[in-house]
């Protein structure tokens, strides 16, 4: 029989589900949200996506500045 895991590792094993889905990162917020009111039914939730790009080149979310781009 395997040890217990520990919430950490059931958490990371719970994200890890989302990491080959080819969705949006806003809608696995969005799902992650949902789950986490259903189960623990809080009076209020918030959930935050840091999400690393593949390839480690994030693309720019904005340019601003002088010069040719």
């Amino acid at each position: 029989m395997p040890p217990a895991m520990s919430g950490t590792e059931i958490a990371q094993e719970y994200l890890f589900c989302y990491r080959n889905l080819g969705i949006f990162q806003e809608n696995i917020v969005n799902q992650v949200l949902e789950d986490v009111v259903k189960a623990c039914e809080p009076a209020w939730a918030v959930v935050r996506g840091e999400f690393r790009p593949r390839g480690g080149i994030a693309p720019p979310l904005k340019l601003a500045g002088p010069g040719r781009f």
